[in-house]
Parts: C-alpha cells; sequence; structure tokens
C-alpha cells in the first residue's frame, strides 16, 4: 500500500527578505554532502484548533524560517562539492501526504528503503539548485501523524536541526521563539597570521587539485542492499556494557556512549569479515564544537557546522583480542584529544591554510575496515510538544545513501534516559552475521523484551 500524495509546494519565510550568499565556514567545509533523514511518528494528532494540522504545520513553518532562513535558501554554484547558500527566500519543499492504514502497523524500527520512499522526503540531488530542507507530513486513516525531514548537511549539523524543530515545536503551541539562532559563520574563519597547528592527519586529509567532490546519489539496486536497523539497550544492558568496558570501575569514568561505541566497533568489524591481523581498524566519532569555542565569541545557538571527528585506530587483531576496557579506553582518549578549544581553533585555521585545496575526513568506507558513530542521546527528541495532544511515540533517522554504511547512530529511548537505541546501518549480509553473534546476545535479549511490546501489526509487509 501506497500513501496518496495531496500537494507538494514551496514554504516561504513569512517574513520575505532576502541575505545574499551565507559565508561558508571552515567547518562546513569538512562536512559530508548529503542530507541526513528525521522522522517523528504521532499515534495521534489531537489538534484542538480550526485550522487544520497540516494547514497549522505549514504556517508555523513558514513562521520558524523567518529566523532559520538558510533553510529556506538555495544551494548553488558547487567549487569541489562545496555550495554557495544563497538566502533569498525561495523556501523549503514540503509534501503532504495520506495512508489509508493505521500508523501503528510501520515497524519504525526496522526503516528499510521502503519505508524511507514512502514516509520521508526524497531530495533532488542532480538537479543544479538543491534545496536544503524537505518535509514531509503524512497522516494516518488513525489520526496519526508522520513528520520526515531531511536537511542538507552543508547547512546544518544535528545540532542545528534540532534548534530548528526545537523552535517549529514551541510555534506550533503559539509560543514565541526567544533563542533566535547564531548566523555569524564569519566567526570560523581561520587566523591571519599563522599559528602552530596540532596533528590532524588522523581525521582529515587534503585533496589533490584534481579530485572532484562528489554529490551522494540516489540508492541503485544492490544484491547485498544497507540495511537500517534499532537495537534497544534498556538501562541492564548499558549497566552489563559499562562494567564491563570500565572493568567492574577500575577504569573510566568512560561514557554511555563510549562504552556502547566500544561494544560495537569489535562486533562490526567482524560482521564485515575483517579478519587480517595487520589491517587498521578505525572509528570515527562526532564532536560538538560549540562548548569548545565560547571564547572566541561562538554562541551555544550557533547554526551551522561544528562539528570535529574524532579517529581511533587499533589493529584488527588486537581489537579482537583486547578487552573492553581498552578499547573504551583508547576512545575515550581520543574524544579528549579533539574536545578542546585549542584543537578546534587549530583545524579552523589548518582548513584556511589548505586554500584552495579542500579538507576531507581521512578514510574510505568502501575498502577499509571503518564505522562511524554519532551519539545523540541525550537529545531532547521525546520533550517536543507540537501541541498535537502528545509527545512523539517513536523518533527515529532514514536509511543512509549508497555506498555509506557500517554506521552506528546512537539515540534516545522513548524509555527515558539510561536506554539507548541504537540504530545501524549495515549491508545486509553483515547485519546477519552481527545477529548471529554469540557475543551480540545481551543486546538482542534486550531488544526483544523491547519489541514484546513495541511490535507493529503483523499484517505489516503485506499491507504497508
Amino acid at each position: 500500500m501506497e500513501p496518496r500524495i495531496l500537494s507538494s509546494q514551496k514554504v516561504k519565510p513569512a517574513i520575505s527578505k532576502s541575505y545574499g550568499y551565507l559565508p561558508v565556514s571552515n567547518l562546513d567545509r569538512v562536512i559530508s554532502s548529503m542530507y541526513p533523514q528525521q522522522f517523528l511518528a504521532f499515534e495521534s494528532a489531537s489538534w484542538g484548533l480550526k485550522e487544520d494540522v497540516v494547514t497549522a504545520l505549514k504556517r508555523t513553518l513558514a513562521e520558524v524560517l523567518v529566523h532559520y532562513y538558510p533553510l529556506a535558501a538555495e544551494l548553488k554554484d558547487p567549487e569541489q562539492g562545496m555550495y554557495k547558500i544563497l538566502c533569498n527566500g525561495t523556501g523549503a519543499k514540503l509534501t503532504e501526504a495520506y495512508m489509508d492504514a493505521p500508523i501503528k502497523d510501520l515497524d519504525f524500527t526496522f526503516p528499510g528503503r521502503s519505508f524511507a520512499r514512502k514516509f520521508l522526503p526524497e531530495p533532488n540531488l542532480v538537479g543544479p539548485v538543491l534545496c536544503p530542507l524537505y518535509v514531509k507530513i503524512t497522516r494516518f486513516r488513525c489520526g496519526g501523524l508522520l513528520l520526515g525531514m531531511c536537511y542538507h548537511h552543508q547547512v546544518a549539523d544535528f545540532r542545528s536541526f534540532l534548534m530548528f524543530v526545537q523552535a517549529w515545536s514551541k510555534a506550533m503551541r503559539g509560543q514565541e521563539v526567544r533563542v533566535l539562532p547564531s548566523h555569524n559563520r564569519w566567526l570560523l574563519e581561520g587566523r591571519p597570521h599563522p599559528f602552530p597547528f596540532k596533528n590532524h592527519d588522523l581525521e582529515y586529509r587534503v585533496k589533490p587539485k584534481d579530485e572532484v567532490r562528489v554529490p551522494r546519489l540516489p540508492n541503485p539496486v544492490d544484491e547485498n542492499p544497507v540495511l537500517s536497523k534499532y537495537f534497544h539497550l534498556n538501562k541492564r544492558t548499558n549497566r552489563q556494557l559499562r562494567r564491563l568496558a570500565t572493568a567492574d570501575g577500575n577504569y573510566g569514568p568512560f561514557t554511555s556512549s563510549v562504552c556502547v561505541a566500544a561494544f560495537f566497533w569489535r562486533l562490526i568489524m567482524r560482521a564485515n569479515g575483517f579478519s587480517r591481523e595487520d589491517q587498521v581498524a578505525k572509528l570515527v566519532c562526532s564532536v560538538d564544537g560549540r562548548q569548545r569555542l565560547l571564547d572566541v565569541g561562538v554562541a551555544d545557538n550557533y547554526f551551522g557546522n561544528m562539528i570535529g571527528l574524532a579517529c581511533s585506530a587499533i589493529n584488527i587483531g588486537k581489537l579482537e583480542k583486547a578487552p573492553l576496557s581498552l578499547t573504551a579506553g583508547l576512545i575515550h582518549e581520543n574524544m579528549q584529544r579533539v574536545m578542546t578549544s585549542d584543537h578546534f581553533r587549530s583545524l579552523i585555521d589548518w582548513v584556511e591554510a589548505q586554500k584552495p585545496l579542500t579538507v576531507c575526513p581521512n578514510f574510505d568506507m568502501s575498502s577499509e575496515p571503518v564505522m562511524i558513530c554519532s551519539s545523540w542521546i541525550n537529545a531532547p527528541f521525546y520533550d517536543l510538544d507540537f501541541g498535537l495532544g502528545r509527545r512523539p511515540h517513536f523518533v527515529g533517522c532514514g536509511s543512509m545513501p549508497a555506498g555509506v554504511y557500517n554506521i552506528l547512530w546512537l539515540n534516545p529511548s522513548p524509555y527515558g534516559r539510561g536506554n539507548i537505541l541504537a540504530e545501524v546501518h549495515l549491508r545486509s549480509d553483515s547485519l546477519s552475521r552481527l545477529e548471529n553473534d554469540p557475543e551480540f546476545e545481551p543486546i538482542l535479549s534486550s531488544h526483544r523484551e523491547f519489541m514484546s511490546e513495541y511490535r507493529p501489526s503483523s499484517k505489516l509487509h503485506s499491507r504497508i
């Protein structure tokens, strides 16, 4: 069954104003060119006003885009894959759809390609001009609503996107957006006189002049496709992993994110079949730099990209044999290495010094044993109140672009703090090996408990 498309339009800012081209910061230049997807599912939408709920979402989106105007811009004239952001108020693309089925029949824990195609917006990746923000609103027969979104990563990072969604939810409740975004990207320019650089070779490399940055294209037909699946880690399982990762408290303190990442790193490398002991496995984690650059005037409400990478590397043989505490310690050490103001300032200066050449992450996902991890387990998605009568029932991400796999997203759980939803993006054969790995059984056991309450209708595959 397919959702029926009711309308598709551009939603422009409620107040029309052109801001011209937005400066491209040095941290924008090291971000991948892709559209992350996010969705919020509401079991029912009890909108209490005379205005239709979709009409209200369109109206308030237009109001919020006045402040978050880069999301209503045009991405034009790419140079080595970097787009210029023309803030002319063209608008965000919004699609409205209707599904003649209950929303509870959807399996949010296994959002496959079909789920993404039906319920998440599909960005146009091949045109000369790209749109930064796409929104798809799907209403269901039962009164449920699914709000799907995707945004261009060169315009915003996850923290910026979350700020925008929080502002939108406040507008839906009739509240004024008091904390406005800061668009001062010029603060992330390199310093005009030379400073000693730290070593950034582990995380980044300089592209040769003739290497063109290629945009991520739609997913081709693949006999071994990349699948996305959530695994729920309850509080008990998280405590078990933390005990293993800290050797019963003798090491640490390591965060839950570090402990879970260390556990998945070894198992995902094993599931991919990497076995040569001299191969170097890498784990690349994202780090938010907002709290690290307050001294130069970068506010906590900075809108754009403030993401740095922390890379950990270890031989496959050692990763396989080492206790979890050693792996967690390695990740913790490298996270601490990059989580300083000096490191972020050095990175900005170093990227500036490479111009006109560009900088990109120093790994090849298609040929190297690499896993990427991003943790937002404290993101307040389940606190979002759009005035629909209840908070989101489930918040998740969509599928990955072609060629992007071995990804671990750590997300908040609908069951609150201490629980984690770990989303993996793996090739289908690797996902099968992961789920059949005896060491993965504690995660599966925790997930089965979750699914006993969350399991969708058995008619799912025949109807949706």
